[in-house]
C-alpha cells in the first residue's frame, strides 16, 4: 500500500512538472505572435518561432541569474536590517521574558522593511526579459 502512495505521489509530480513545462512553451510562442502582430518591424519579430524561443528562455536565464546577483549584493542590508530592528528592540523591550515579544516584532519588522527596499531596488535596477532579447538580439 505504501508503494502505490508513492507512485500515484511521484506519478503526480511528473505530471505537474510536464505541463507547466509545456505551459510555458504555450506562453512564449504568444508572446512571440503577439509582438509579430503589434511590432512587425522590430527585430525580435524578424526571428522565426524557434529562435524566439531558444532566445527568451536564454533571457530567462540571465534575468534569473541578474536577480540572484541582486539579492545576493543586498543581503548586508537585510542582515542590518535585521540587526538595526533586534537592537531597538533590545532597548526598548529588553530581551528578558517579559519584552521578548516586542523584540522578536521589532527585529522582523527592520527584517520586513530592509526586504521591501530590497525589492524595490530589484525592480528598478532589474531589466525585463524582452529588453534582455531587444538587446541580445540587436
Amino acid at each position: 500500500m505504501f508503494w502505490v502512495l508513492v507512485f500515484i505521489v511521484v506519478a503526480s509530480a511528473v505530471a505537474y512538472a510536464v505541463s507547466r513545462q509545456r505551459n510555458a512553451g504555450v506562453a512564449v510562442q504568444a508572446e512571440y505572435e503577439r509582438i509579430k502582430r503589434t511590432d512587425p518591424d522590430s527585430t525580435l519579430a524578424q526571428l522565426g518561432p524557434n529562435e524566439f524561443e531558444v532566445t527568451f528562455n536564454d533571457a530567462a536565464r540571465r534575468q534569473k541569474a541578474l536577480r540572484r546577483n541582486l539579492t545576493l549584493t543586498g543581503m548586508p542590508v537585510f542582515f542590518a536590517g535585521m540587526i538595526g530592528g533586534g537592537l531597538i528592540g533590545a532597548l526598548l523591550f529588553g530581551i528578558e521574558d517579559d519584552g521578548l515579544v516586542g523584540f522578536m516584532i521589532c527585529m522582523f519588522a527592520g527584517a520586513g522593511i530592509a526586504t521591501a527596499w530590497m525589492m524595490k531596488r530589484e525592480k528598478e535596477k532589474l531589466p525585463g526579459i524582452l529588453d534582455i532579447m531587444r538587446e541580445r538580439v540587436g
